[in-house]
């Protein structure tokens, strides 16, 4: 899977809990003659950390996204084998 653009939609800090939630717009592509995908994610990166927050904020949506992707892959694959198995 290759991420052509992350793009945060909505960005809102939370004081109470010292953490920025924001509302990303990730598109990816995952190959030649697949059509790119699109996906929104809501995240939340503590607001003061280490390194700029629009950068920990596309990172955390991206590790998400993979996450879900991953966890997509392993439920076709498992629909697939009980399939097959019937």
């Amino acid at each position: 899977m290759s991420i052509y653009q992350t793009r945060i939609l909505h960005a809102r800090r939370d004081r109470d809990f010292g953490r920025v939630e924001a509302q990303v717009e990730i598109i990816t592509h995952d190959g030649p003659g697949v059509p790119a995908a699109s996906r929104k994610l809501l995240v939340s990166v503590p607001d003061h950390a280490k390194g700029r927050l629009r950068t920990r904020v596309a990172r955390e949506a991206e590790r998400l996204s993979e996450h879900f992707r991953a966890h997509e892959r392993a439920r076709t694959i498992a629909q697939a084998a009980r399939t097959v198995a019937a």
